[in-house]
């Protein structure tokens, strides 16, 4: 993941103005970045630097997913805090090298202490909760940036995000990482086309977990596979989806 250019970064408001200051090292007198408006109604963004993006969201937020557009280069991640004395919370978004562009984060999306799904873009998010053997997948897709994510609830990480691809395109996404409890774990995520049901999973190794939700509010169906290895696999874990479409005939996909 990639580090802040700065050991302290601290938003502070007066009057209607948010004010963001940062220190290189902590023993540095701080350093203002950026003084905006205070946004208590709208989620707002604002580029302060190639690297760093202030957010400002209604409310208190459980977590927050920040997605780049597509000329961003490196990984990045969203530092978020709460100022309670307004209801606002601060998000800074931080790159790991300077971008071709300040406004390198297209939006975000976020889940608000009711358990609802928002978007930056202002469009209805579409959620599915997929419950695995000791842990559950929030699967979110958002029309208004167009992509596809999930959060895992066991360990408080996901967002391996990736546009959304056309409807005919069932798996969405498939990932390798390192398993919070030790070893690798392969995730699959797909979402059916609209009005399709009752997908049947085939995947590349034996004894991987399968399970389904539906989407609300589309009513698509999405389902998660899960595969714990202690070696990293170097292949994809789904290898045919058949489903049942709209008018009842059987289809097949192949990733």
């Amino acid at each position: 993941m990639p580090r802040s250019p700065y050991a302290l970064l601290t938003a502070k408001q007066s009057d209607g103005v948010l004010t963001l200051t940062g220190r290189q090292h902590e023993s540095d007198p701080e350093t203002r970045l950026a003084s905006v408006p205070l946004s208590r109604t709208v989620a707002t963004g604002t580029p302060i630097s190639p690297r760093l993006t202030l957010w400002q969201i209604p409310g208190r937020v459980d977590w927050v997913d920040a997605h780049a557009r597509g000329t961003s280069v490196g990984p990045y991640l969203a530092r978020p805090g709460f100022l309670s004395s307004v209801g606002v919370t601060v998000v800074v978004t931080i790159a790991q090298r300077d971008q071709r562009s300040r406004d390198w984060v297209e939006g975000l999306i976020w889940r608000a202490g009711d358990g609802s799904l928002h978007s930056s873009a202002g469009t209805t998010v579409s959620t599915a909760v997929v419950t695995l053997s000791d842990t559950s997948l929030t699967v979110y897709r958002d029309p208004g940036l167009k992509v596809v994510s999930f959060f895992d609830a066991l360990d408080g990480r996901g967002f391996t995000g990736i546009r959304d691809t056309p409807a005919r395109n069932v798996v969405k996404i498939q990932v390798v990482r390192k398993s919070s409890t030790g070893g690798w774990e392969q995730l699959a995520v797909g979402i059916l086309p609209p009005g399709a049901r009752d997908p049947r999973v085939a995947v590349a190794t034996p004894g991987a977990e399968v399970s389904t939700g539906t989407m609300q509010p589309d009513g698509a169906v999405a389902f998660v596979a899960r595969n714990r290895t202690d070696a990293e696999a170097k292949d994809g874990l789904i290898t045919k989806v058949a489903y049942t479409d709209v008018n009842g005939h059987t289809r097949v996909y192949r990733p």
